[in-house]
């Protein structure tokens, strides 16, 4: 068993540290809602009973990578009788969590640093550790990581908010597909980026 030792508070080093790895911890804590809000898009799409909950998310994480359970939604929401608006809507989604994905496997694979001189971690990539001081391409610090969380959670919530109602169609607490749109156009075209995409800003929810 690996042993955590206790944090000395008085250690600047140590607060840094787990400042740092708490901030990431949370990332990861964030896109596991994530992946748990589109399992409900899954089930709900195969008409799933609220009693088989572990079997739906059993089936929706059977294949080997995350981007194979998108497909696998894909094929059911394509070939279920959902509306248009639906299915572009989940088009959408799809395509901008995908690319949220890829920074979700660079904080997974990634390796963090320490900067002695600045008391400050940062997410780096191999290749980020690897090359010399004055040749590594930027990692992600941890005000880039509180974004991550950010863009994550709001991504999360709209995923949330639009679950289709099989049998309760247009309940109160759903959020319609237009208005789900013109969120998901305004979260920025990277995951650790502040800025809506400039292509999209501004633009009103394509239908």
């Amino acid at each position: 068993m690996v042993h955590i030792p206790d944090i000395d508070d008085n250690n600047p080093h140590e607060r840094a540290h787990v400042r740092y790895f708490a901030t990431l911890g949370y990332a990861f804590h964030t896109w596991s809602w994530l992946e748990f809000h589109i399992a409900d898009w899954f089930a709900a799409v195969m008409q799933f009973k609220p009693d088989t909950f572990h079997q739906y998310r059993a089936v929706f994480h059977a294949p080997r990578s995350f981007s194979g359970s998108l497909e696998l939604l894909d094929t059911a929401i394509s070939s279920s009788s959902f509306s248009e608006e639906y299915k572009t809507l989940f088009r959408r989604l799809r395509k901008k969590t995908h690319t949220y994905s890829g920074t979700r496997n660079r904080l997974a694979h990634g390796i963090s640093t320490y900067r002695v001189r600045d008391m400050e971690w940062e997410m780096g990539t191999h290749e980020h550790v690897l090359s010399p001081l004055d040749q590594r391409p930027r990692g992600y610090s941890i005000e880039d990581l509180q974004t991550i969380i950010v863009n994550f959670d709001r991504l999360a919530k709209i995923w949330a908010q639009t679950v289709p109602r099989i049998n309760q169609p247009g309940t109160s607490d759903q959020l319609p597909p237009r208005e789900a749109l013109r969120l998901l156009q305004e979260l920025p075209s990277e995951a650790f980026s502040k800025q809506a995409s400039p292509a999209k800003a501004g633009r009103p929810p394509e239908s």
